[in-house]
């Protein structure tokens, strides 16, 4: 049951992680905003991205990498991280509520948290837009 499980997590995984070659719009506002933080501005400024309304805690972490020339593989290991943050709470989820299912239930339960977490259409926006 595990095997299955595993195997329907991984090809949502695959499906979820291609995001494509164009960054989306909330991480290229992030970026140009880290890219301010980076060189010492406030990153609440206009830019042709919008205007950047949210606390500086992205910006801040992105800082260290907002020099990369290629925008898209930041992108891309941006993505692999939100897909990661989604998968150790479902993790998280069926080890807390493992004491209350039988062993043979817990894959069951963790293929279920997966199409949730996975295929429900508000995460499929977040890890497009990023």
């Amino acid at each position: 049951m595990w095997a299955v499980a595993i195997a329907l997590t991984v090809i949502l995984v695959r499906k979820r992680y291609d995001v494509g070659d164009v960054p989306g719009t909330d991480f290229r506002l992030w970026l140009h905003a880290a890219r301010e933080v980076a060189a010492g501005r406030s990153p609440y400024v206009d830019s042709r991205f919008g205007t950047f309304l949210s606390p500086p805690t992205i910006p801040v972490l992105l800082a260290p990498f907002s020099h990369a020339t290629a925008s898209v593989h930041l992108w891309h290991v941006w993505t692999a991280i939100e897909i990661a943050a989604f998968l150790a709470g479902v993790v998280a989820f069926v080890c807390d509520v493992s004491s209350r299912f039988r062993t043979w239930q817990l894959p069951i339960v963790f293929a279920f948290c997966s199409v949730t977490v996975l295929h429900f259409w508000p995460v499929r926006l977040s890890l497009y837009y990023g």
